[in-house]
């Protein structure tokens, strides 16, 4: 009677598997990612990183957030969760901070004029 690997061998096998894919090429799902979750490429990514001067659109800073090995993380890709459409990068505090506020312009208004009226209205 042939092997018949059981349903936790499989889902092993392919655990390994996928921890080897990522490891063998990391960019390669970040690029599967980008394409997957927002519709865009590298070359999409790196044209609109060149066009915002590889700042965060919202603070003008650089990222500085880190991954665990230490490596400088890459703007994230800030998109509407409504239509889809990538409006441009941030770094990881703002991207953030807009998550936060569930991406709506009047709460983010209403905290801008609490925080210009230095605290409690």
């Amino acid at each position: 009677m042939p092997f018949t690997p059981s349903v936790e061998q499989v889902r092993a096998k392919r655990r390994e598997y996928m921890r080897q894919w990522r490891a063998a090429d990391r960019n390669r799902e970040r690029i599967y990612k980008m394409r997957s979750r927002y519709g865009i490429d590298a070359d999409e990514y790196q044209r609109i990183h060149d066009a915002q001067g590889g700042v965060c659109a919202i603070c003008g800073n650089a990222e500085t957030s880190r991954h665990s090995s230490g490596a400088v993380k890459s703007l994230a890709i800030d998109h509407c969760h409504e239509s889809g459409d990538v409006r441009g990068l941030l770094c990881h505090r703002c991207n953030r901070v807009l998550g936060l506020l569930g991406d709506d312009p009047d709460l983010i208004r209403v905290a801008a004029e609490y925080v210009e009226m230095g605290g409690a209205r």
